[in-house]
């Protein structure tokens, strides 16, 4: 009974997680992007798109492997 309820906790967990950290991450990640979007060789709308696609990207890789 342990190992299941260590997997809920643990499911519940990761997906809190992720949930509530991804958008303090796009938060950290706006004044870097829209600054480095201005440099851009590409349309400034194409550029944060793209960055902001690499963040989520990132997060949906890393930060499912990061859970307390």
């Amino acid at each position: 009974m342990s190992t299941i309820a260590e997997f809920i906790l643990h499911f519940v967990l990761g997906f809190l997680w992720w949930i509530l950290l991804f958008p303090v991450v796009w938060l950290v990640c706006a004044p870097v992007i829209l600054v480095a979007a201005t440099f851009s060789k590409n349309s400034y709308r194409e550029s944060v798109s793209d960055q902001f696609g690499r963040v989520t990207d990132f997060w949906s890789e890393w930060g499912v492997l990061v859970i307390p």
